[in-house]
């Protein structure tokens, strides 16, 4: 566990009636949070059930607080451990407070394992069979193992496409019974493989990261860019420094200058400088930065 790390989310609903039944807040854009909030009314008071789901394998647990606030009044922030998808967090309040118009605070720690892929979109998973994709045909004539898994592929495509095969195949290797591929999964290759096929299907915020971080290792410069194309796109789905971050790592120029360029106060550019986001940046991407900085100053 020593390998954890955490990333800092806040979110605030607008103001609404508490109505019977459910509410959904859609907070994707956040990591791919959702949360739904029940409620139920007793004879002097009200539960109100908060539950916390996300769609992201490598988030181990969520942690923070939840504050309600009514008609300008904040109540006593409650203290909110989610230690897995789905987790509930239960909060009394009084039965007078129904008649005010209530919102919610989120202020959470996303506690990561970097060791843990990212999970796969299952949108995406559905509009391509990667044992049809790896199956055995004319067109195939090399094979990888991973796993127990055999992929039948095209040694011109992929050396076309990727650097990383195009050495690999050039190595004296034994490929008679196949050619290992080490630390990486075959849902997760068939993902990444099925952004360059010819029936290529296209990448969402859900499985961004995974393409970028198998694009990068396998060295297909194809999945980067489309990668870069579909978040630049809607970067609603990433807070800033999440993607500046992403950028600068997978040197992603246009979506980091985008990024940087969002920043349009100076008090915005300086709170991010004095995050510990901004510490892990290289000094390259510092100065852009500070540049923005004193535009903005």
């Amino acid at each position: 566990m020593d390998n954890i790390v955490t990333e800092s989310i806040k979110f605030e609903s607008e103001p609404n009636y508490l109505q019977r039944g459910y509410h959904l807040f859609d907070i994707s854009f956040l990591n791919g949070l959702t949360c739904v909030i029940t409620n139920k009314i007793e004879t002097d008071e009200i539960h109100l059930k908060i539950k916390l789901d996300w769609d992201e394998r490598d988030i181990e647990k969520i942690t923070g607080f939840i504050q309600l606030s009514y008609d300008g009044h904040q109540l006593k922030p409650i203290d909110s451990n989610f230690d897995k998808r789905g987790g509930i967090c239960t909060i009394i309040v009084p039965k007078f407070l129904y008649e005010y118009r209530w919102s919610f605070s989120f202020n959470l720690k996303l506690h990561r394992d970097p060791a843990k892929p990212p999970q796969i979109s299952n949108d995406l998973k559905s509009q391509v069979s990667y044992d049809t994709m790896f199956e055995p045909s004319r067109k195939h004539d090399a094979v990888l193992l991973i796993g127990e898994k055999k992929l039948h592929v095209n040694k011109a495509f992929l050396s076309y496409h990727s650097d990383y095969f195009s050495d690999l195949f050039a190595e004296k290797v034994d490929e008679k019974n196949g050619i290992p591929i080490e630390n990486v999964t075959y849902e997760n290759f068939g993902l990444l493989m099925s952004v360059i096929y010819p029936e290529a299907v296209f990448s969402n915020h859900q499985n961004a990261e995974v393409l970028l971080e198998l694009g990068n290792r396998f060295k297909i410069p194809a999945v980067m860019r489309h990668v870069e194309n579909q978040i630049v796109g809607d970067t609603t789905k990433f807070p800033n420094k999440r993607l500046i971050s992403l950028a600068e790592k997978y040197g992603l120029q246009k979506l980091l200058a985008m990024e940087i360029q969002k920043m349009k106060s100076f008090d915005q550019a300086k709170k991010f400088k004095g995050s510990d986001d901004y510490l892990q940046l290289s000094d390259a991407t510092k100065a852009k930065i500070f540049d923005r900085l004193i535009e903005l100053s």
